[in-house]
């Protein structure tokens, strides 16, 4: 990202996945991804998709990451109206 306000580092995406006792590599393997593919969502560099986040991601990870997922995606769209 270009140094918005979005914490591009999801800190929060690790701790849920954590809580929910899965590695990377579990975590993968549940939603049907790489492991890689998870380190890039963790780390920011790629956004899952939505039906990923509505599906497999919301049902091993809970509710939470609809809701954190949804305000992010709220964030870049005010943030692209602006600038």
């Amino acid at each position: 990202m270009d140094g918005s306000s979005l914490d591009t580092k999801r800190t929060w995406l690790t701790e849920l996945r954590k809580r929910s006792r899965l590695t990377q590599q579990g975590l993968a393997t549940v939603v049907g991804v790489c492991r890689l593919q998870v380190i890039r969502w963790e780390n920011g560099s790629r956004t899952p998709r939505r039906d990923m986040v509505y599906g497999p991601l919301a049902a091993a990870l809970g509710s939470e990451v609809v809701l954190r997922f949804e305000a992010e995606w709220r964030t870049r769209a005010a943030e692209r109206m602006v600038g």
